[in-house]
């Protein structure tokens, strides 16, 4: 594989006379965690540039644990939303032992550390930004992809999660999921106020390394060393519990959207749960 890569990346680079090459991949920070998998990075690719450039957004952690749980459930994961035990954290939202592998591996001048929040963002935007960080002209005519991988509110997300420990993601309709991101209105799903502020507890003698070292000091009016405040105002429930009708009328919107499109038809079915049926135990374990 790494063979076929290189042929294939090397064929492209003789292509044209490039500046610049620019790789994205979110996975450089969740698989490669130790500097000597960081270094075959390097190797493989000192091959083909004269100098290599690291770019890396951080995101307020409590915000991250929820966007990684939405993902892991539209991926199939089954877990229920908590607080990670430290090994998880030191593993993932450890963003001090992060960066600290990139800088013994590339040298702390090649890594440009932002933070993915509206008002450290140049403009407030994130592509803005990354074109800024990358010194790409912001005048070229890019094209920009629109909204990408919509949250689920609470009561979609857990509707899926419990499809998942009764089916694989393969197995699951064709465009399920943007199908509830269609029909998604209500809260997020989020941690509860204790819950998020133990943890960001946890990560904070972390965060006060990264905002000492790569931004100049501790942030003076936050809740968090490195982080502003939490800005995303959308409503929010840390109760993720689902009733039987709830589901059922999750299900009954779905059926009666185009299966292609995503499309509701023009005559939904209105679901009205009977008050005089009541659920039976085994309706609830299933």
């Amino acid at each position: 594989y790494r063979q076929k890569l290189a042929d294939f990346l090397s064929g492209e680079l003789g292509e044209h006379s490039f500046r610049a090459a620019i790789m994205s991949n979110e996975h450089c920070s969740s698989r490669l965690l130790s500097e000597g998998e960081v270094g075959a990075l390097r190797d493989f690719l000192s091959k083909f540039f004269s100098r290599i450039r690291i770019v890396v957004y951080l995101r307020r952690q409590d915000d991250f644990l929820v966007s990684t749980y939405s993902t892991g459930v539209k991926n199939g994961q089954t877990p229920p939303l908590r607080v990670p035990k430290m090994r998880r954290i030191d593993h993932r939202y450890n963003y001090a032992e992060l960066l600290d592998r990139w800088v013994a591996v590339f040298g702390r001048e090649n890594v440009i550390c932002r933070k993915f929040e509206k008002a450290s963002l140049t403009g407030g935007d994130l592509l803005q930004d990354f074109l800024a960080a990358t010194e790409c002209d912001p005048a070229w005519p890019w094209e920009r992809p629109g909204a990408l991988n919509s949250s689920l509110d609470a009561k979609c997300l857990e509707f899926l999660r419990l499809l998942n420990l009764q089916m694989r993601r393969d197995d699951r309709p064709a465009g399920l999921v943007p199908r509830l991101e269609r029909i998604s209105d209500g809260p997020l799903l989020d941690l509860s106020d204790e819950d998020r502020a133990a943890f960001m507890k946890m990560v904070r003698p972390f965060n006060r390394r990264v905002a000492k070292r790569f931004f100049g000091g501790v942030h003076p009016d936050s809740d968090d060393p490195l982080f502003e405040r939490r800005a995303d105002a959308r409503p929010r429930t840390a109760d993720s519990g689902l009733s039987v009708d709830e589901a059922v009328g999750i299900a009954a919107r779905l059926l009666t959207m185009d299966s292609v499109k995503g499309r509701q038809r023009d005559r939904p079915v209105a679901f009205a749960p009977r008050a005089e049926a009541p659920v039976s135990a085994a309706a609830m374990d299933a």
